[in-house]
């Protein structure tokens, strides 16, 4: 089997994993699922949960903004970067709803000026 192949079939075990992790919870994949994802196991899935997460937060957050990306700053390999460097420095928070840690780590890289 080719390596491509191989890694075609991780991805796809990856991604089924992911998908019944969530289907047996039903409200939220967690931080660990995300790392995963985001360490090579599903790395489409991890850029798009990351950009997902701040689409929302920009579309919904008018008023009060919760994290603030600079201009030049938030491209999908360092929002990655930012994601798993605060796992690894917050491993007490890898079972939290993924969202959430996301925002965390994007609010404590990221924090807007008063």
């Amino acid at each position: 089997m080719s390596t491509r192949a191989r890694a075609a079939v991780l991805a796809a075990i990856v991604l089924a994993a992911l998908a019944s992790a969530a289907a047996a919870d039903e409200t939220y994949i967690t931080g660990a699922h995300l790392k995963a994802a985001c360490e090579g196991a599903a790395p489409d899935y991890c850029r798009g949960y990351l950009r997902g997460v701040v689409d929302v937060h920009l579309g919904n957050s008018q008023k009060e903004r919760y994290f603030c990306l600079p201009v030049d700053q938030g491209t999908d390999d360092e929002l990655r970067a930012v994601f798993l460097g605060y796992i690894a420095a917050n491993p007490a928070k890898i079972n939290e709803p993924a969202s959430i840690v996301v925002w965390r780590a994007l609010r404590a890289t990221y924090p807007c000026k008063p």
